[in-house]
């Protein structure tokens, strides 16, 4: 499996509840603590309300695994804030996106449930019961559990019928990505560079003589020249030669755009750097793991259709959104 490519067979206990968010208000305690609920409207959609224990139980295993990891305080506060928003966020699209499928005819049966259940279960390679006691055990009871399956396939759904044949992805959409999976392996790789620093100059003159010796040296070096002895030639700073092995990763913006293009012996154009003109040579760095773009074709197509896909899908939930009385109150 190659690295950055969506696996669409990996399915999650949670399913999508926990899907994008890290750690969320300040003035919510997790249910289980508390002796009595105070009801209260945290957002309106259209005229259905979204309540505030309906937060709570969608949240719940997120808060869970707060309260059970960060101590009291500002970053416990922080983080249930951050959970809150992000799940009561959702909730309003999945109440959008309910109307429009309600409008729409579509509607998602106990069958389908169970079908997906079992689907679930087969690809985990365990029973049913099994994963909704893990379910339970991640603070979904089973009949949330069941209630966020049924969602996920209205989802799916109404994906079909609004946005299915409407995404296009052509061999340029597929070259990029594949150069997108390059540019972040390389990013990660560890690299050894030798560099040459030449001062700018000061006067206007000394910096228009400067910049030109700093492009003679550079194109010196790529027409085959050594640039090791023209590292030792117009050395004027102890910072040349060798520099650290680093990933681009861990270097400045300007070195991570002069290397990343290169390849193991070729020579950067000079960047500015500082009071400095900076001239970088790549001289050993690991092959890249990648396989080639013809091996890997099917994945990436099926990563960039994904990709779409949710573009297209955040794009027609604004329009719903647009068009429906939308109040937000936590």
């Amino acid at each position: 499996m190659i690295p950055n490519l969506m696996n669409l067979r990996r399915i999650t206990l949670c399913l999508a509840l926990a899907a994008g968010l890290t750690t969320g208000s300040s003035f919510l305690s997790p249910p289980v603590a508390q002796a009595a609920i105070v009801e209260r409207i945290v957002a309106i959609v259209g005229s259905q309300a979204i309540l505030l224990t309906e937060i709570r139980e969608r949240a719940l295993p997120l808060l869970v695994r707060i309260y059970g990891t960060i101590p009291e305080g500002s970053q416990r506060t922080q983080a249930l804030s951050q959970v809150y928003s992000a799940v009561l966020e959702r909730m309003v699209n999945e109440e959008l996106e309910a109307r429009a499928a309600k409008n729409s005819g579509i509607s998602i049966t106990s069958t389908e449930v169970e079908e997906a259940l079992a689907r679930v279960s087969s690809q985990n390679n365990m029973s049913v019961n099994q994963i909704l006691g893990e379910a339970k055990r991640s603070g979904l009871t089973e009949k949330a559990y069941r209630g966020e399956l049924r969602r996920q396939l209205l989802q799916a759904k109404m994906t079909q019928l609004r946005l299915t044949g409407r995404i296009k992805v052509n061999d340029r959409d597929l070259q990029k990505a594949y150069r997108t999976l390059q540019s972040r392996e390389r990013m990660q790789l560890t690299q050894r560079t030798l560099r040459l620093r030449i001062l700018a100059g000061r006067t206007k003159s000394e910096k228009a003589k400067q910049k030109l010796l700093a492009a003679s040296i550079a194109d010196a070096a790529q027409e085959g020249g050594d640039f090791r002895e023209l590292v030792q030639k117009h050395s004027v700073s102890p910072e040349n030669a060798l520099g650290p092995a680093l990933p681009p990763l861990q270097e400045t913006r300007g070195i991570q755009r002069a290397t990343m293009a290169l390849e193991v012996g070729e020579t950067s154009r000079p960047i500015r750097d500082g009071n400095h003109w900076l001239i970088i040579q790549v001289i050993e760095r690991p092959p890249s793991q990648l396989p080639p773009f013809q091996d890997v074709r099917a994945e990436v197509h099926q990563q960039v259709y994904m990709e779409k896909m949710a573009k297209a899908r955040e794009h027609w939930l604004k329009s719903l959104r647009r068009r429906t009385h939308v109040e937000i109150r936590l």
